[in-house]
């Protein structure tokens, strides 16, 4: 029997909930649940929920407990819920919550439902004005690989056409080609990346969702977890190039020497970064780049010209 729902919705945990049940297949039935620990099932978690939570479950026709629940009809389906979730949930807002992993270089992050009081204020979202920056931090990377493409272009015709070379560096020619360059690419940038960080009425859910589909994660925590992770191999590549460059082997051989050692120390790094907690591989990474600095001044006050 199909009854009003007792309980508060927020955007986020209604968009959450829509996605969801949209992997319940139809002949079974998506039944909301109550649970005191959450993680992402993995042997060694990365992210963990304690506390009380909600789940979107799914009951089979072919299970044996096939007990009646209250039924709410909910983005486009029939939502169970659990006697236990409704006594918790009665008079309450169902909220959507951000849970960071806990170890890994890289944050995958958890969402996970959460009941909240009906008086609790709502977060102020700040979606307007990151959304802002990163479409003007797009733009001026379009701009800037605009004009990248447009040397590499200009290059290749150079190169094809056998242009004079008292001619390739003309200031009447490269500037133009330069700025028509870095105008495109402005454009390229800003109509790309409007469309996918724009609120246009969505919940902050939604639009991490969209974003992450088209930007592959492209955001500057990412950058700033892809550098940590660089720098905690990296002194340990610098010494391995340095002991290769005082053997008596030919170029080929260091070269391939490195670059294989340098493989085997960036899977090991991988390993290792999955089982160490994300505040101590904060550290790491700059210390790792800090040392790698300064062996490198160090290779070349011993080796340099």
């Amino acid at each position: 029997m199909t009854t009003s729902i007792p309980f508060s919705i927020t955007p986020d945990a209604e968009d959450f909930i829509r996605s969801r049940i949209a992997w319940v297949p139809r002949h079974a039935r998506p039944v909301l649940r109550r649970l005191m620990c959450q993680s992402d099932g993995l042997k060694r978690p990365q992210w963990c929920y304690e506390g009380e939570s909600f789940v979107i479950g799914q009951i089979n026709s072919n299970q044996t407990d096939q007990r009646e629940f209250p039924e709410f009809h909910l983005c486009g389906r029939q939502l169970s819920v659990e006697p236990d979730a409704l006594k918790h949930l009665s008079g309450g807002v169902l909220d959507l919550r951000r849970v960071d992993s806990r170890i890994g270089i890289f944050n995958t992050p958890g969402y996970v439902l959460v009941a909240e009081s009906a008086d609790a204020q709502p977060e102020k979202d700040s979606a307007p004005v990151t959304n802002y920056l990163s479409i003007a931090g797009l733009t001026v990377l379009g701009s800037f690989t605009g004009m990248g493409v447009t040397w590499i272009v200009y290059a290749i015709i150079a190169a094809v056409w056998k242009f004079p070379a008292d001619r390739l560096f003309e200031s009447s020619l490269v500037w133009p080609l330069l700025i028509t360059g870095w105008i495109l690419g402005a454009v390229i940038g800003f109509f790309y990346s409007r469309p996918v960080f724009k609120s246009d009425g969505r919940s902050g859910y939604s639009r991490n969702q969209n974003q992450r589909n088209y930007m592959v994660r492209l955001d500057a925590r990412v950058n700033l977890e892809w550098s940590m992770f660089l720098g905690m191999p990296a002194p340990l590549i610098a010494l391995v190039i340095f002991i290769l460059g005082r053997l008596p082997l030919t170029l080929e051989q260091k070269a391939y020497g490195s670059l294989a050692v340098s493989m085997v120390i960036l899977g090991a790094t991988m390993y290792l970064c999955d089982r160490i907690p994300r505040r101590l591989l904060f550290w790491l990474g700059p210390f790792g780049w800090l040392l790698a600095l300064i062996m490198t001044y160090w290779f070349f006050s011993v080796d340099g010209p």
